[in-house]
């Protein structure tokens, strides 16, 4: 590359205003990738009327968002409009470019291939189990593994993807690790109102918290909690468990906690604002979500919640499955249970609950930790770091 300053071009099929993970790592790290480099994102997702602060170029490729398409549809628009739109922008850069697939999906396979016949490089962010999982995907498996085999290297969320890339891909395969990152928490005063409206709100005055933030599937073991509240709610009177987020489980979450007499303790508080969410985690004690195992669906490739927990110096109960142990450290700043065993989920709880000093030392080491490695700049600087932009 030639140029002083090379820019970074994003292709996304997942990106705001979609909710989740990817959308939120894949943001926050162009938005500080562009304090420093000329940074593009180029999305396939419609922003309708949904606005949000980007310091990065962002071009959505509006002959993706129109209304009732099919999945068929949708992919020949992909390849018919979009792909060439993407072809011109690229080319009108030139060399001085790095383009990265910010997630691997049939639509992404799209522009992989079309990258690999105009002979450009691209590097694939890998997630969870979109790469690696033998069911997801598995009627385009071969397209899959073309164009991971064909890019110029992987960025895996967390050793454990890294692990299961090489495993599935083979050890030859060029895999960098780029944990994700959370932003500075908001200021106090800012999250005032928000935590004594939400705590007047839900009655939590004396109560003692557990929260989880989640989609509501099997795989992230909300179950496993409500199973635990009858023995929790007997140790600790005042126990209160609240729920963010929405998904294909709520209403059978909502029957195990009537089913176990636990309904009361329990408040489904759906889909969040950013500043909701975050007084959320100053209101709970513990932050707990026992992801598992479940076929077919994505595993916890790492868990940006608890990094969020953490910021806000709140101690994890974290399954030990996927990449967990990159976002919790065992004994230092959360506990790692196995989440095929709903006893372990209750025991962490309940040692959290009662062990005043350790729930205290737990979360401050969090906080520390989330300060020193975890914030936007540290993993911008990893990131050029581990593409060579740095220098």
């Amino acid at each position: 590359m030639s140029g002083v300053n090379p820019q970074v071009i994003l292709l996304t099929t997942d990106f705001p205003p979609m909710m989740g993970g990817i959308a939120g790592f894949l943001h926050g790290l162009w938005d500080e990738l562009a304090m420093s480099l000329p940074a593009t994102v180029i999305s396939t997702v419609p922003a309708r009327q949904t606005r949000w602060p980007h310091r990065y170029q962002l071009e959505i490729l509006e002959a993706m968002g129109a209304p009732g398409q099919t999945a068929s549809q949708r992919l020949l628009r992909m390849r018919g409009e979009a792909v060439p739109t993407t072809l011109t922008q690229l080319r009108a850069v030139g060399a001085d470019a790095m383009v990265f697939i910010g997630v691997w999906s049939v639509m992404a396979h799209c522009w992989c291939q079309a990258l690999q016949k105009a002979a450009i490089p691209y590097t694939i962010f890998a997630h969870d189990g979109e790469l690696t999982d033998a069911e997801i995907y598995a009627s385009v498996d071969p397209w899959r593994k073309s164009d991971v085999r064909a890019a110029h290297f992987l960025l895996a969320n967390s050793q454990d993807t890294a692990t299961r890339l090489r495993m599935r891909y083979g050890e030859a395969l060029d895999i960098r690790v780029l944990n994700p990152g959370v932003p500075e928490r908001a200021d106090p005063d800012a999250l005032r109102p928000w935590v004594a409206a939400l705590k007047a709100k839900l009655q939590l005055d004396g109560a003692r918290v557990l929260l989880t933030v989640a989609r509501l599937e099997r795989s992230k073991g909300i179950d496993l909690v409500i199973q635990c509240l009858p023995d929790l709610a007997r140790a600790f009177p005042s126990l209160r468990y609240l729920v963010a987020g929405e998904g294909p489980e709520r209403e059978a979450l909502e029957s195990l906690a009537r089913s176990l007499g636990v309904a009361s303790l329990v408040t489904f508080l759906g889909r969040v604002e950013e500043l909701r969410k975050q007084a959320l985690y100053e209101l709970c004690e513990v932050f707990v979500m026992p992801s598992r195992l479940v076929p077919g669906r994505p595993l916890e490739g790492f868990g940006i919640v608890f990094l969020e927990a953490a910021a806000a110096a709140r101690p994890c109960v974290a399954g030990r499955v996927g990449g967990t142990a990159d976002a919790v450290v065992d004994g230092i700043t959360g506990l790692l249970v196995d989440s095929s065993n709903p006893r372990e989920t209750l025991e962490a709880l309940v040692r959290l609950l009662r062990e005043d000093e350790l729930r205290l030392r737990l979360g401050e080491a969090g906080r520390e930790r989330v300060r020193l490695h975890f914030l936007w700049p540290a993993v911008a600087s990893r990131f050029l770091q581990e593409t060579c932009l740095g220098g």
